[in-house]
């Protein structure tokens, strides 16, 4: 994976909202292996801290 296509470790926005993802939200990528990455969600009020994404998502995020 090109260093530059990676979210790890970045602010991402929601350009698109999806699920419980809303336009304009921003989020922090914990990781990311190229096919999936992981969004810290700690402050959802889900039983879970980050959620898994494959990355057919990364179209609802921009880095800024």
């Amino acid at each position: 994976m090109n260093p530059e296509d990676s979210f790890q470790g970045k602010t991402i926005k929601c350009v698109k909202g999806f699920s419980f993802f809303r336009k304009a939200n921003e989020y922090y990528c914990t990781h990311d292996s190229g096919e999936h990455f992981y969004v810290w969600c700690g402050q959802t009020g889900m039983p879970v801290n980050q959620i898994k994404l494959s990355k057919e998502h990364k179209k609802f995020f921009i880095c800024e």
